[in-house]
C-alpha cells in the first residue's frame, strides 16, 4: 500500500525544570521518542495505549499542530517538517483533526455556520460558503436549521458531528480522530463510529484513530499500532493483532478488556495476563526496553538493550527481545 503519512524517527521532548531553588535543572520529558510509523492511503490506523503514553502528541505531530523535536514527517512523499507560512497552510488543507472534547472544541460564541465555515474563511475560499456549509452538515446528519444555533443548544453527539463537519469542510485526505467518542454515551459512540466509516467511504479519507476502547478500535481499524511510554511497540493488521498479539504489553491490554459471558471468563482466565503496576515517568524512562519494569517475560537483555522493531509476519512489527 502507498503511505500517505510517514513518520521517521519522530520525537517530541518538552523541557521540564526539576529540583529545588539551589539545585534546579532542566530535563526532557520524552512524550514521543524516536517513533517511525506509516499511515497508508485509504486505511484507518488505530493507535492505542494507556493515558499519557503520547498518542495525542503523536497525532498532532503528524499534522504539524506541534513542531517535532527531531525526525522527519512526510505527507504524500513530501517532507513537511520545515514548511512555514503559506506552504504550511496549503498542506494543512489536506490534514485535519477531530478533537476528543466536543464541548471544549467549539467556540460557544460562534454559530454552527460560523464554526464550520471558519476553515474556508482562513484559507480565503469563500465562494458559495452557505451552500457548502449546508452540504457538509447534511453529510454528518445535521439539519440545515442547525446553522444559526449555538453549540450549547446541542447534545454531545451532535457537537461531535459539528466538529466532524468542520474537519471535512476543506475536503482533507487525512484526518486525525483524537479519541472522538470517549466523552460520549455508548449508544452515541456507535453512531459516531458508523458515521466516520460512512464518510471515509464517501470521501476517500485516511484516518489515524486514537482511542482507549479496544473494541471500538477493532471495529473501525484496518491496522493497529500499540504505544507505550512514547514508543511504538507493536504494529499489525487488526485480525492478527487481536488473535495473536506478540508483545507482552499488547497481550496485557487485550486481557484487560472485560469479557461479558461467564463461561468465556472461566475459559480464558489462565490466558488473561493483565499489565501490573504503573507506567513509569517519561522524565526518567527505564533503560533498555521501557516495558521491562512491568513485563512478566523480562530478562537481563531487556534491562540493558532497547529492542528494535522486527517483522515476525508480513506487516506484523514487534519491538520485543522475546516476542517469539
Amino acid at each position: 500500500m502507498t503511505p500517505l503519512i510517514e513518520a521517521i524517527g519522530v520525537s517530541k521532548h518538552y523541557p521540564v525544570e526539576t529540583g529545588g531553588f539551589l539545585r534546579r535543572s532542566t530535563v526532557p520529558l520524552r512524550a514521543v521518542d524516536s517513533v517511525s510509523l506509516n499511515v497508508n492511503e485509504g486505511e484507518t490506523l488505530g493507535l492505542v495505549g494507556e493515558s499519557g503514553c503520547g498518542k495525542s502528541t503523536l497525532g498532532r505531530l503528524l499534522i504539524r499542530l506541534l513542531p517535532a523535536t527531531d525526525g522527519t514527517i512526510r505527507f504524500g512523499g513530501k517532507d513537511i517538517g520545515g514548511l512555514q507560512g503559506k506552504a504550511l497552510r496549503d498542506v494543512r488543507r489536506s490534514m485535519q483533526i477531530v478533537f476528543q472534547d466536543p464541548y471544549g472544541a467549539l467556540n460557544p460564541r460562534m454559530t454552527v455556520a460560523d464554526i464550520v465555515a471558519e476553515p474556508l474563511v482562513i484559507h480565503g475560499d469563500t465562494a458559495n460558503l452557505s451552500a457548502r456549509v449546508a452540504d457538509v452538515l447534511s453529510h454528518v446528519g445535521l439539519p440545515s436549521r442547525a446553522r444559526e444555533r449555538f453549540p450549547h443548544e446541542f447534545s454531545g453527539g451532535q457537537r461531535q458531528r459539528i466538529g466532524i463537519a468542520r474537519a471535512l469542510i476543506l475536503r482533507p485526505k487525512f484526518v486525525v480522530c483524537d479519541e472522538p467518542v470517549s466523552a460520549l454515551d455508548v449508544s452515541v459512540q456507535a453512531q459516531i463510529v458508523n458515521l466516520l466509516q460512512d464518510l471515509q467511504g464517501e470521501f476517500g479519507l485516511t484516518y489515524l484513530f486514537i482511542a482507549h476502547d479496544l473494541g471500538v478500535v477493532k471495529h473501525i481499524s484496518t491496522r493497529v499500532a500499540v504505544m507505550y511510554l512514547g514508543k511504538i511497540v507493536e504494529v499489525a493488521p487488526k485480525t492478527a493483532l487481536y488473535a495473536a498479539p506478540k508483545h507482552p504489553y499488547t497481550t496485557g491490554l487485550i486481557a484487560s478488556v472485560p469479557v461479558t459471558h461467564p463461561s468465556q471468563r472461566i475459559k480464558n482466565r489462565a490466558e488473561r495476563r493483565r499489565v501490573a503496576g504503573d507506567i513509569p515517568s517519561a522524565l526518567d524512562p527505564p533503560s533498555g526496553c521501557r516495558f521491562h519494569t512491568r513485563c512478566p517475560l523480562a530478562q537481563a537483555p531487556c534491562r540493558e538493550t532497547e529492542p528494535k522493531p522486527r517483522e515476525l509476519a508480513p506487516g506484523h512489527l514487534v519491538s520485543c527481545h522475546f516476542a517469539e
